[in-house]
């Protein structure tokens, strides 16, 4: 399984970090995995997820 930093995985799904976390933490779009560091791990899935939330908020919604 392939895992990516909130850098990495903001630039593949075309967000900025900053609305990753907030989504994290806001709305709780996601919930990636931590390092033994605590560093946020992002998969595939999670990057399809904010790809899929951009799309939404694209289209004008909102979350809530």
């Amino acid at each position: 399984m392939q895992s990516y930093s909130i850098g990495v995985a903001a630039r593949l799904a075309g967000v900025p970090v900053e609305t990753v976390r907030i989504w994290e933490r806001r709305y709780e779009v996601l919930r990636p995995g931590r390092s033994s560091g605590g560093h946020r791990l992002y998969s595939d899935a999670d990057i399809d997820l904010l790809r899929a939330a951009r799309a939404l908020v694209e289209r004008g919604w909102r979350p809530n």
